[in-house]
């Protein structure tokens, strides 16, 4: 009952690596056997964003890597490292999203600058306890700073008492701050 289970209509569920031996028995005594063979799936990288090498990447970028299985942590999962080019750590968190590693810096990124993540081995391991047993390393460079404008609506210096101002940016996820008076 460790390797595996089996339910009332025949069905086989694997629960460990091993090997069980099912057998059905007719009413009139005829039976047959079957040896089912329970294996651990192997844990394998898909996936990175940006992709190894890549350029031009935005400073605001939560560098991820996606493996086959739904992730665990694994011992070494707090050595989880983003580093500049002059091996200068990245102060961030390295997270778990279902089958993905997620590092999110505690700000922007610098700007034409290149970087690394480090997934040491044994970071991270799927539901059975399979630890991806290689090291994980993830190379991009950022590009330019995007121009930040704001416009303001309506465009005189001076405006009346009540009327209601629109202040945009040209990015839709700036965070825009103003003051009354000055400070």
């Amino acid at each position: 009952s460790s390797i595996a289970s089996l339910s009332g209509n025949g069905t086989v569920t694997g629960k460990s690596p091993g090997s069980i031996t099912v057998r059905a028995t007719a009413e009139n005594g005829i039976y047959a056997t079957r040896i089912v063979n329970v294996y651990e799936p192997t844990l394998t990288q898909i996936s990175t964003n940006p992709s190894n090498n890549a350029t031009g990447q935005n400073a605001f970028i939560s560098p991820t890597v996606t493996f086959s299985h739904t992730l665990n942590k694994g011992n070494s999962f707090e050595e989880i490292s983003l580093k500049d080019s002059n091996g200068t750590n990245i102060s961030g968190t390295a997270s778990i999203s279902g089958k993905s590693v997620i590092f999110s810096p505690t700000k922007p990124l610098a700007p034409n600058t290149k970087y690394t993540l480090t997934i040491p081995a044994n970071s991270v391991k799927n539901k059975w306890g399979t630890s991806y047993s290689k090291v994980v390393t993830l190379n991009f460079t950022t590009g330019d700073l995007e121009k930040l404008t704001l416009s303001i609506t309506p465009t005189n210096k001076f405006i009346k008492k009540g009327t209601s101002v629109k202040i945009t940016s040209s990015k839709s996820n700036a965070i825009i701050y103003y003051t009354t008076d000055g400070s």
